[in-house]
């Protein structure tokens, strides 16, 4: 069987650390995307992969690359107060399930 990899954005915050901790649980190797300034606390003691970089790195996909599930957990903030998401809706996009690209199907 092949390993099941997982790409987390905002896997710092409560929520992702949460996910990521799940995620190891049910035995997937996880890719995390940081920011370089980010606090890596929620993260400490995890056995998982971290990226220092951001969404508008120009090699995001190569940084994506065999992930077989993708979860972009990400909510911008200014002044401690939410602006916007950067996504509307969830995105959830499993290979094994789906070809092409990232969508909202279930």
């Amino acid at each position: 069987m092949s390993v099941r990899r997982a790409f987390v954005t905002g896997g710092t915050g409560f929520v992702g650390a949460n996910l990521i901790r799940l995620l190891l649980q049910e035995g997937y190797a996880v890719r995390a995307l940081v920011r370089p300034s980010s606090r890596l606390d929620n993260l400490q003691g995890l056995d998982v992969e971290i990226v220092k970089s951001d969404l508008n790195a120009p090699d995001l996909s190569q940084q994506m690359r065999g992930a077989t599930i993708c979860f972009m957990l990400l909510l911008i903030i200014r002044y401690g107060k939410p602006i916007g998401r950067l996504f509307i809706k969830p995105t959830f996009w499993d290979s094994s399930r789906f070809s092409g690209s990232p969508s909202g199907r279930r």
